[in-house]
């Protein structure tokens, strides 16, 4: 006989027994149940009722869908009349009934059936650690929770349980491969339902510790003087969809699991080896191109600027720019105290009278203050002609000046390497690294936000 199916996610149902003596379907991925009309003690009528696009899971007939109590809408089969719930919807349906009961109660659990949590103890044992959690925030326990027959364990707020694993960060070493400590919890049973082949009681605690190697996930339960370890592995849930032959398509994942393999570690791998092929070579062609650069001085002489003299220009002295056309360097270093001085230039052809303008600033100040000595700017520039072809040549170089008298060296070298081209590429180069890495390290905080060790500190929020 084939499962039934759920009409939403087309997951298969799990028949589950209820404490009142009744079997329901139940999904387990979306938390939907289906109820006969039948096991249901309020009657439902649905206003408005329209087909919708599901089938119903016992009879396949078509679910349609209304108004209940004028304000919950719900899914019945127009055929057997059974009801789809939603996750949620049963709740819903009590409230606005007004009607506590909703199951029709039957002959009860089968002898030897597992023992059953009914909702009533469980939402009793909720209230029982939330007296609990108030009275430890006052330094005294409720006097429910010291009745010896009361069958409620005592479980301290979580916040105050000692949690050695959080501080130490554990390593496993298991199979050739490392797992660090993802979480301890500390979980405790407040519902049976089912066959297991040891003895299970509400209220039972225990330890459950956490360790994780993407892909693969250590598990290990500490149970009084028992401790047992389970290996997993992660799977896609597409994997799981095409094994179960579910219809559709698996829904969207929320978040990250944690041993959920980093999509982006392949290719932070591929673009960082990339990267540092191509980082060599943008090292090496510029160490070749260093190599092959003359970088020649050609000029190199001190001279002096009156602002007082009638001539305020001067004209070096001819010099030779040898082999093919490159670029040439022009270096400034001014002696100047607390002053500024700007620079007209022009490299001229002395052959052709071709010329090229170009004009540099230079300041420097310095002194002392309640700081200590301070600085700014340079007495020192240098600028780069481009393309400059070879002949002879000399500057002609027209300082001024707010303040007095001042020296300077000027230095003309030829065909002079600038590393300048590699820092540039090796910057490009880069980006598509950096981008990998951020969302390589965005998807591992993502990971750890729910573990003991969040990359993400919650200071901010517990400063409000």
């Amino acid at each position: 006989m084939n499962a039934l199916r759920c009409p939403k996610c087309s997951c298969p149902l799990d028949v589950v027994p209820l404490p009142e003596g009744v079997s329901v379907e139940s999904c387990p991925h979306c938390f939907g149940a289906f109820y006969d009309a039948a096991e249901l003690a309020v009657k439902v009528e649905l206003s408005g009722a329209v087909d919708t696009e599901w089938n119903c899971p016992k009879c396949g007939g078509r679910l349609q869908t209304g108004r209940a109590y004028g304000k919950l809408e719900l899914e019945r089969c127009a055929g057997c009349k059974g009801i789809w719930f939603d996750s949620g919807e049963i709740g819903k349906l009590r409230e606005h009934s007004g009607v506590e009961g909703l199951i029709k109660p039957g002959a009860g659990p089968a002898p030897g059936d597992p023992p059953l949590m009914p909702a009533a103890a469980l939402a009793a044992f909720t209230q029982k650690l939330e007296e609990q959690r108030a009275g430890a925030a006052k330094g005294k326990t409720p006097k429910a929770l010291e009745e010896k027959d009361s069958p409620f364990p005592e479980i301290p707020e979580g916040s105050t349980l000692l949690n050695l694993d959080e501080k130490n960060d554990p390593r496993v070493e298991h199979q050739g491969r490392t797992y660090r400590h993802f979480q301890t919890s500390r979980p405790v049973v407040t519902y049976v339902v089912g066959e297991f082949p040891w003895k299970v009681k509400v209220g039972e605690t225990a330890i459950a510790r956490d360790f994780v190697c993407p892909p693969h996930l250590l598990s290990q339960e500490k149970n009084g003087k028992e401790s047992v370890w389970t290996q997993g592995e992660y799977v896609e849930p597409s994997e799981i969809w095409t094994a179960f032959k579910l219809a559709g398509s698996p829904p969207t994942r929320v978040g990250v699991a944690p041993a959920q393999p980093n999509p982006y570690e392949a290719s932070w791998k591929a673009v960082a080896l990339s990267f540092a092929v191509f980082a060599v070579a943008a090292v090496c062609a510029a160490s070749v191109i260093g190599g092959w650069s003359a970088g020649k001085l050609v000029y190199n002489k001190q001279l002096q600027f009156d602002p007082k003299a009638a001539e305020k220009s001067t004209v070096t002295e001819v010099f030779e720019l040898e082999g093919h056309t490159s670029n040439v360097e022009v270096f400034i270093d001014a002696q100047l105290n607390n002053q500024w001085a700007f620079f007209s230039m022009a490299l001229i052809n002395a052959d052709t009278d071709v010329a090229l303008d170009f004009s540099r600033e230079v300041a420097f100040y310095t002194g002392v203050d309640e700081d200590g000595q301070w600085r700014e700017g340079s007495p020192l520039d240098t600028v780069y002609l481009p393309m400059v072809p070879p002949g002879r040549y000399y500057l002609r170089i027209e300082p001024e000046t707010d303040t007095g008298a001042f020296s300077y060296n000027l230095r003309v070298r030829r065909d002079v390497a600038r590393f300048v081209w590699m820092w540039l590429a090796l910057i490009l180069l880069a980006l598509p690294m950096f981008w990998v890495l951020w969302r390589r390290s965005v998807f591992e905080q993502m990971r750890w936000m729910e573990s003991d060790h969040p990359w993400a500190s919650g200071s901010d929020d517990d400063d409000e």
